[in-house]
Formats: structure tokens, C-alpha cells, sequence
């Protein structure tokens, strides 16, 4: 086109400094507050709320700041198969739920690649191998398909 062109990489430096801008203004007690009348607006609307609040918990599982965490993550064998997946246990004592899986299971969370998406299975616990991996190394082998690795 016959327009100006920007340099290469103006757009990664102008979400570089996005995201900052985001992160010092998350700071602000003024921010922070418009911050809490949105979400309880988003609450507020039948469909978006239920998509909001599963993925606000599920950040919050990646989060410093967020009291539920994967407790480790592991490479989930299934009998039969050649296949392995990494996962990230997320339950292990069904006590306080109102249907249990069944008895030695775990409930494990397999996020797809390139997506906010996953499955949660109830597998029996020898399916499992801990893996000596962080949980953000993990996810980000997961979630990159392998291609990013610190």
C-alpha cells in the first residue's frame, strides 16, 4: 500500500509495553477497585459468568497469589498405549466431594496445546510418574507444543 510502514518489531515493543503499563497500574488502589466492579459485573451475566469465573480459576491455579495450586506435575501412562501425556495433579483426596472416582485415583488436569482448554481424568495412581519439572516449565512445553524450552 502506499501508506508509511512501521519498523518490524514496533508491535512487539508496543504489547512489551502494554503489559507493563497493565502491571503498574494493577498497583493502583483506584485501578485495583475498577478491577473488582468489573468482575462483579461479569459475575452479574448468566453465560459470561460461567466462562469467566473457569477461566479466572483456572489463572489463578498459575497465579503467586492464588491459594489452590497443581500439587505435581506428572507424565500420565495409559495401559495399552505408547502415548504419554504431562499433566498436573490437581486432586487427591475426594473426601469432600459428593462422588468419588473410585478408590487409589487422582484427579489430573491435561491442558492442550495452544489453547485455555484441557481435560481433568480420574486415573489410578500407578498410571503416574512424577516429573522432576517445574510447574511453569510445564506448562509452557504443554501449552507451546514442545517448542518452547527454557
Amino acid at each position: 500500500p502506499d501508506g508509511v510502514e512501521l519498523p518490524r518489531g514496533l508491535g512487539f515493543l508496543a504489547a512489551i509495553g502494554l503489559i507493563f503499563a497493565v502491571g503498574v497500574l494493577m498497583e493502583a488502589v483506584y485501578f485495583r477497585r475498577l478491577m473488582s466492579w468489573v468482575d462483579g459485573l461479569l459475575e452479574k451475566i448468566p453465560l459470561v459468568k460461567t466462562v469467566y469465573s473457569a477461566v479466572r480459576d483456572l489463572m489463578s491455579l498459575f497465579s503467586k497469589a492464588g491459594t489452590k495450586k497443581f500439587s505435581k506435575v506428572v507424565m500420565v501412562t495409559f495401559p495399552g498405549t505408547d502415548a504419554r501425556l504431562i499433566g498436573f495433579v490437581t486432586i487427591e483426596d475426594f473426601s469432600d466431594l459428593p462422588v468419588a472416582p473410585g478408590e487409589g485415583r487422582v484427579a489430573v488436569y491435561l491442558p492442550m496445546s495452544y489453547t485455555i482448554g484441557g481435560y481433568t481424568v480420574f486415573v489410578p495412581r500407578d498410571w503416574l510418574t512424577p516429573l522432576d519439572m517445574s510447574l511453569e516449565d510445564a506448562m509452557r512445553f504443554v501449552v507451546t507444543a514442545g517448542m518452547s524450552r527454557s
